[in-house]
């Protein structure tokens, strides 16, 4: 069988723009009925990834093979995070999902509410695993985490991740460029016509900058209509069994 998933992605990790990425599912959990192996995750379960994977019993890391690739499933939370040194952040299940070999995570959301762009807090440890990051992340609905974890049980699943529709379909890019009115003078007056001088010259090439952080959001205002690099977007989930068909 398959079916399409909706994905809200994270504002962290890499996404691959104008790319496709097939792997299969990887669900490290304490039941045996996801894989050959039950893993022992402390303090909290292996489904969260909320610690290092090599920690676990058995420790677990994806034993990759040529030309594949692995997509991590793991669970959002817990809400009780009681023995945790902080929260389950998604940027941490993010960074040990990459450790364990993983080439992409998708997070099951825990209720049925509408799905949310996964935000990185800016404490140290989170500063220090966004900066080593490399890999996209999102999250799926429950509903279409349970239809996945439904389909491990049966065999090995795989996801194709799309983000092909993502890039700009017409050559041109239209946008607008806000300024203030000047009404204050003075020094502040001239440090805003400067700055509007380097943002006209250099905006066309700020257009579709991932990162990009010319625009300062009092004096600049940047709208651009088709370029799609942004981090709200929905990129297409497609999930097979392997074994179904």
């Amino acid at each position: 069988m398959s079916r399409r998933l909706n994905v809200a992605l994270a504002n962290f990790g890499v996404p691959k723009y104008g790319a496709t990425l097939v792997g299969e599912i990887v669900y490290p959990n304490p039941s045996s009925q996801y894989s050959s192996h039950a893993y022992q995750c402390h303090p909290a379960a292996c489904n969260y990834g909320c610690s290092f994977f090599n920690e676990s019993q058995p420790p677990f890391r994806i034993e990759k093979k040529p030309g594949m690739h692995y997509i991590m499933l793991l669970d959002r939370g817990p809400r009780d995070h009681t023995g945790l040194p902080r929260p389950c952040y998604f940027i941490d299940k993010a960074y040990h999902a990459q450790m364990a070999g993983a080439d992409a995570l998708l997070v099951v959301n825990d209720n049925l509410g509408d799905l949310s762009t996964a935000v990185a807090p800016k404490d140290e440890d989170s500063t220090r695993e966004l900066s080593q990051t490399a890999i996209s992340a999102g999250l799926i609905s429950q509903t279409d985490g349970d239809t996945i974890k439904g389909l491990l049980q049966k065999g090995p699943v795989s996801v194709a991740l799309n983000w092909t529709d993502l890039m700009p379909k017409a050559s041109k890019v239209e946008w607008e460029f806000w300024t203030n009115s000047n009404d204050e003078c003075g020094a502040m007056c001239d440090k805003q016509k400067r700055f509007v001088k380097v943002c006209e010259a250099r905006i066309a090439c700020c257009l579709c900058c991932v990162g990009c952080r010319l625009l300062h959001p009092s004096l600049c205002y940047l709208r651009p209509r088709s370029c799609h690099v942004l981090q709200d977007f929905k990129p297409i989930a497609e999930a097979r069994n392997q074994q179904g068909g």
